[in-house]
């Protein structure tokens, strides 16, 4: 075969350039704004005069976020908004009746097979959600969330933790922050007070619990055992003359019927041995002195709790509750010094007016990952190649963050919220 020439080797090049470059670069491909029908994902509002309020109220915000450049004019990622109106959820702050919020999504474009053997430009290149929620606080699962409280109140936020500021403003999780109609916050630290009572609560429902099921078992399960053991013995020696017969029928030979009536013999006779040991070695009572400990455990638990806070003064009572976080939904109370402590957040009982309307908008919860400008760093978990590609996806992200905070109309926000 004749070696290629210059001209034919630079012909090819260039067309297998044009090639590449004709399935387009995801990062630079234009997107769309679309919003998609109504959500309600909690505790959906029923037709009438207060849904269509919330609406109205969530279309506010809405109506402001498509002024946003970044979101109207989308490059790289395409952008879906929703509105989601809700009833009051048991871990709303009280004065509420309801809620509102608009939720997003940019879908990022990536390259992605086109069943020709090429490729082209698809939203396969990941999600990234976040959303302005109204008159509520929280992530997205926790605005919608039908989790109940033990004492029934506020929601209790145990990953919320205080990462920077923005716009004289607090920042949480690098990623929400708020406006709000007055200088009262709409989150709150979980006081001790509130703290003892719920661990109080919750230790008594799990010692009722406990009681019920001790109730409902009996506390000599050896005895028992042994006694239904042999009511059963007439049923199960009927059983085995059954399989017995069966083996005759079948023409087993003498020796061979010996040998498994021999089998039935010691079964029995092995079980009923066990049965009777387990009653002799004292295995009722055992358990009788395990329940009996776990009990005493429970009560001394509680009593620990009560006599924890009646002990607080009024100060600590109201002081900011610090929890060591032990895993598994089990916290202990420690101190602002210690190590890894996380300080719980709930949403402020005292925050909302509810001599207002509920369809004014009291405080506006906004959730943008990258927000305060910070890149997700999970990609530091990953390791060469994939380490750099997740790293360029967190920066891509972070820089369209950034883009979409800056081009919001913060001022519009404020105003929704001023009286």
């Amino acid at each position: 075969m004749p070696p290629i020439r210059p001209f034919a080797f630079w012909a090819t090049a260039a067309l297998c350039s044009t090639a590449a470059l004709a399935q387009g670069d995801p990062k630079t491909h234009p997107g769309t704004l679309s919003a998609k029908p109504d959500v309600g994902h909690g505790k959906q509002m029923p037709p009438g005069a207060q849904r269509t309020l919330a609406f109205a109220s969530a279309q506010r915000v809405l109506d402001l976020l498509r002024s946003d450049a970044a979101l109207a004019n989308p490059i790289g990622y395409s952008v879906v908004l929703r509105r989601l109106a809700s009833e009051r959820l048991s871990g709303d702050a009280p004065g509420m009746p309801y809620h509102e919020a608009v939720l997003g999504e940019l879908t990022y474009f990536g390259l992605e097979d086109n069943g020709h053997g090429g490729k082209e430009i698809g939203p396969t290149g990941g999600i990234v959600s976040f959303h302005v929620a109204i008159n509520t606080v929280g992530s997205e699962a926790e605005i919608e969330s039908t989790d109940e409280e033990a004492d029934h109140g506020p929601r209790i936020m145990y990953d919320l933790k205080k990462t920077g500021d923005f716009r004289g403003r607090p920042v949480y999780n690098a990623a929400c922050t708020y406006v709000s109609r007055g200088p009262a916050p709409p989150v709150v630290p979980l006081t001790k007070e509130r703290y003892y009572t719920l661990e109080l609560l919750k230790a008594k429902a799990a010692s009722s619990f406990h009681a019920g099921q001790h109730a409902a078992t009996t506390s000599t399960p050896a005895s028992d055992g042994l006694q239904k053991f042999l009511r059963d013995r007439p049923q199960r020696e009927a059983s085995n003359r059954k399989t017995i017969d069966a083996l005759r029928a079948a023409g087993a030979d003498a020796a061979t019927i010996q040998q498994m009536t021999d089998a039935f013999h010691e079964a029995e006779k092995q079980q009923e041995a066990g049965l009777r040991g387990a009653v002799a070695g004292g295995s009722d009572q055992n358990i009788q002195d395990i329940v009996k400990q776990g009990r005493e455990a429970e009560a001394a638990h509680i009593a620990e709790l009560r006599s924890s806070l009646d002990a607080l003064s009024p100060e600590e009572r109201k002081s900011p509750a610090y929890l060591i976080d032990h895993g598994r939904g089990y916290y202990t109370l420690g101190s602002k010094a210690d190590e890894d402590v996380i300080l719980p957040m709930q949403p402020n009982p005292a925050f909302y007016d509810a001599s207002l309307s509920p369809n004014l908008p009291q405080v506006l919860w906004i959730c943008l990952p990258g927000l305060q400008g910070v890149a997700d760093s999970t990609y530091q978990t990953y390791a060469g190649e994939e380490r750099e590609q997740e790293r360029a996806t967190a920066e891509r992200h972070l820089a369209d963050a950034i883009r979409v905070r800056d081009k919001l109309d913060w001022a519009a926000l404020e105003a929704l919220v001023k009286p």
